[in-house]
């Protein structure tokens, strides 16, 4: 069985006949969805929040609330985060929301890093240079610092920092302190993988052209 080509967004074009059973028939992995092939992947609607938003294995969840969206559509969701944040499909992008949303990519709006923090003071800039680079599954747009925590990792407690105007965090440093900092992205995009491991079981091509529902 084969998925013809089809053009979907500018310069990005599915191959042509692509052997659908290259495509795993489980869960992916946490390795694995990052491993995901980026060409693989098309735009499809940003997302504005403050708060945590997140996809894993069909599970939404948009600040507390959690939702199963295994057999939902991608308009669905649109619904779902339209309820507590500011969506945005992108134009020229709108047959896509006829999609299944088991071919959103996961993503999360928030990670966390712990670095060496064996000297005082530390900028956080200049020791995690490019933050919107660390989030997996989305692109970051715009990306703020949420919580910054010290703490020895021998005893397990929490260290007392003071920070400047200038973003300088001064402590009483160990060589066993670390610095955890926990960044959240406020606008991202959302994308849909081919990679994903139903992808055999739709013909993508109708739902664009023709926006069959199945």
């Amino acid at each position: 069985m084969f998925l013809t080509k089809e053009g979907f967004y500018k310069d990005k074009i599915i191959e042509l006949d692509i052997p659908v059973a290259r495509y795993k028939p489980y869960t992916y992995t946490e390795k694995e969805c990052l491993s995901l092939n980026k060409d693989r992947q098309i735009p499809c609607f940003n997302i504005q929040a403050n708060f945590r938003v997140s996809l894993k294995n069909g599970w939404l969840r948009i600040n507390s609330d959690e939702y199963n969206i295994t057999d939902y559509y991608i308009s669905d969701v649109l619904t779902l985060l339209s309820n507590e944040c500011n969506v945005t499909l992108f134009t020229g992008y709108e047959n896509l929301q006829y999609l299944p949303a088991y071919l959103l990519q996961d993503f999360n709006n928030t990670v966390t890093l712990s670095v060496d923090a064996n000297k005082s003071p530390i900028r956080i800039s200049k020791e995690i240079a490019d933050p919107n680079s660390l989030f997996n599954g989305i692109s970051s747009i715009d990306t703020l610092i949420s919580s910054t925590i010290l703490y020895d990792t021998n005893s397990d407690q929490e260290i007392n920092k003071v920070i400047d105007e200038n973003n300088f965090i001064y402590f009483e440093p160990t060589s066993s302190t670390k610095l955890m900092v926990q960044f959240i992205s406020l606008s991202f995009q959302t994308n849909i993988t081919l990679d994903s491991k139903l992808f055999s079981n739709i013909n993508i091509s109708n739902i664009i052209k023709n926006k069959e529902i199945i």
